[in-house]
């Protein structure tokens, strides 16, 4: 999940009301994140839906929805497209694809790709972090990304938007079931604040 200018905002503003609140920012996958707040280890996360595996003692809040795009190489014959449909990239090669110890956007974007007739056909490397767009610059292959993956995109990577009933991925926030006084606070004021900024866009 990309820390976005406006969801490091939100933290921000967040630290200054909540003094006692500091943060270790880490990347994981939601799979490991959802481990790590059910082991103790982590506060909160935040993760796309869906998650593979269900925890009792985690609650899992629906944020805000992002736009979903295609990413592709600059040299890829589909970068001259503004627009396509997902049934279109049937026959294209995908730089990530479900892993059995990974939920959130492979999953979700498998899918959408059977929604359509295809399971997505996976490309000769594969990546399922950030790293995916420097495969897809070189022409590796494809993927189907949230639009925030512009902001850490390299140069070379073109993204091409799909249809709006084709194009949303869930952002989630997990927290224990039984969070502290200090972090359950918190973890309300976030919601409350991440509501606030969804609804105003």
């Amino acid at each position: 999940m990309t820390l976005t200018p406006a969801i490091g905002a939100v933290l921000n503003r967040l630290l200054a009301q909540f003094p006692g609140i500091s943060l270790d920012v880490s990347k994981g996958s939601s799979e490991n994140q959802a481990f790590d707040i059910d082991e103790g280890r982590a506060d909160l996360g935040l993760v796309r839906l869906p998650t593979l595996r269900k925890h009792a003692n985690i609650v899992v809040r629906e944020l805000f929805a992002e736009k979903l795009v295609v990413a592709v190489s600059s040299v890829s014959p589909l970068a001259a497209l503004e627009r396509t449909t997902i049934a279109a990239l049937r026959d294209e090669a995908f730089v990530s694809i479900p892993h059995k110890d990974r939920g959130g956007l492979s999953y979700l974007v498998a899918g959408l790709c059977l929604a359509q007739g295809f399971f997505p056909k996976a490309a000769r490397a594969l990546s399922r972090k950030t790293s995916q767009l420097n495969l897809i610059e070189a022409n590796m292959g494809i993927a189907i990304v949230p639009d925030s993956m512009r902001l850490v995109a390299p140069p070379g990577v073109r993204f091409i938007m799909l249809p709006d009933e084709e194009s949303h991925s869930v952002v989630g926030l997990i927290s224990p079931r039984a969070a502290s006084g200090m972090v359950a606070a918190f973890t309300e004021a976030f919601v409350r604040e991440m509501t606030a900024l969804t609804t105003m866009d």
